[in-house]
């Protein structure tokens, strides 16, 4: 496929496995991707995958990868967190 096809499919690909996952929102700001979760759920913050690696904060209604820290390997990285938290379909 070309690679704008392989993009978009990657983007409605972590969309659905953000949306499983019970995120309501996906964008980006100041460098970092902001995931926000849906109005009444929050995070289990001890219990998130990762813990401690400095490219991913969180609070208890969103998740923050930085994104210059994780260079090229944000959208694996991204992919992996997601179906972590259950957006494995």
């Amino acid at each position: 496929l070309p690679r704008p096809a392989q993009d978009l499919l990657y983007i409605v690909k972590v969309k659905a496995l953000a949306t499983r996952a019970g995120f309501s929102s996906l964008g980006q700001e100041e460098g970092q991707l902001v995931l926000r979760l849906r109005e009444g759920l929050a995070l289990d913050i001890p219990h998130l995958p990762f813990p401690g690696q400095p490219w991913l904060k969180a609070s208890p209604h969103q998740l923050r990868l930085d994104l210059k820290r994780l260079g090229s390997r944000w959208p694996g990285m991204l992919e992996r967190l997601l179906k972590a938290m259950g957006g494995k379909p």
